[in-house]
């Protein structure tokens, strides 16, 4: 399971949206969307 992988299964876990989990961590959810597709795309992340 990649980094990204888990940031998503842990955040559903915890029922935040995209959005929510952008606000906890200070940073736009744009931020959080591309950091994500980065990390799938690329397969990197371990």
């Amino acid at each position: 399971m990649t980094f990204g992988e888990k940031i998503q299964k842990l955040r559903k876990e915890a029922g935040l949206s995209q959005e929510e989990l952008a606000y906890q961590l200070e940073v736009s959810r744009q931020a959080i969307s591309k950091y994500l597709w980065t990390i799938f795309s690329t397969g990197t992340g371990t």
